[in-house]
C-alpha cells in the first residue's frame, strides 16, 4: 500500500514491529519505506527519475537498508554503512524502527545534506551519507509516497518460510503505530510517543517536525 505525501526533499517514517515466536527470517524480506512518483525495482535498470528506499530483515534476524539509487553498484539495491554490525531483531518483542531520509537537492551530484539514517529504539543502526537518489530535479522525483509493504523475498524458492515437511507456511510479523514526519523524527521506544529526542549521531538538523501523518 502507498500513502500519498506532499512532495518534499526530507521525511522520516517510523513504525513498531514485532516478529512472533514462530517467525522464520530465512534469507530475508522487505519492509516499509519511501518512493518517488515513479519508483524503480531492485532488479531493473535505474532511471534518472526513479529510485526506491525501504528496509529488509535478513538472515538470523539482521536488518539492512535496501535502496535503488543512481550509483547502484549491482543489479539489486544496496546498503549503507552499518553502525551496529551486531544488531538483531528480537522475536516476540516490540521494537521501534525509524528512517530519516533527505534526498539530493542538486540532481547532478551526491553532495550536501542528503542521506539515509536507520534507527531502532532511538539508536543509530545504519547510515548512508551522500546518496544520490535522483538525477533530475522534478516534483515527481521528490519523496512522494510512504510505502507500507512487507513480504519474504527475493523471487526464488529459497526465500519462503517452510514447515517440517518443507512446505511453504505462514509466519507473522506485527506492525503498529505508523507515523510519517516532515524533517527528522526518531522514535525512542515502541508506542504512540511521538516526541523527537536527538541522538549524538553526527547528523545535521534540517527541516521541521510536528504532528505525524499517521495510520493505525
Amino acid at each position: 500500500m502507498k500513502c500519498k505525501l506532499p512532495p518534499a526533499l526530507e521525511y522520516s517514517i517510523s513504525y513498531d514491529v514485532k516478529f512472533e515466536k514462530d517467525f522464520q527470517f530465512v534469507r530475508g524480506g522487505k519492509m516499509h519505506g519511501f518512493l518517488p512518483k515513479k519508483p524503480v525495482t531492485g532488479v531493473r535498470e535505474g532511471r534518472p527519475d526513479g529510485w526506491r528506499l525501504r528496509l529488509m530483515f535478513r538472515r538470523q534476524s539482521a536488518m539492512t537498508k535496501y535502496d535503488c539509487h543512481q550509483y547502484k553498484p549491482s543489479q539489486y539495491g544496496n546498503r549503507g554503512e552499518p553502525i551496529d554490525r551486531f544488531f538483531r531483531f528480537r522475536k516476540d518483542r516490540w521494537m521501534s524502527v525509524s528512517i530519516h531520509v533527505s534526498i539530493n537537492e542538486d540532481p547532478s551530484k551526491a553532495t550536501g545534506f542528503n542521506h539515509v539514517y536507520v534507527y531502532v529504539d532511538g539508536e543509530l543502526i545504519e547510515r548512508h551519507d551522500q546518496v544520490r537518489l535522483r538525477a533530475v530535479a522534478t516534483k515527481d522525483t521528490l519523496i512522494n509516497y510512504a510505502l507500507f509493504s512487507t513480504f519474504h523475498g527475493g523471487h526464488s524458492e529459497e526465500w519462503p518460510p517452510r514447515d517440517e515437511r518443507g512446505n511453504p507456511m505462514n509466519v507473522h510479523a506485527l506492525f503498529d503505530n505508523f507515523g510519517v514526519f516532515a524533517g527528522k523524527n526518531v522514535r525512542q521506544k515502541p508506542g504512540k510517543d511521538w516526541s523527537n529526542e536527538d541522538q549524538n549521531d553526527g547528523e545535521s538538523q534540517q527541516g521541521s517536525t510536528g504532528k505525524p501523518h499517521t495510520q493505525d
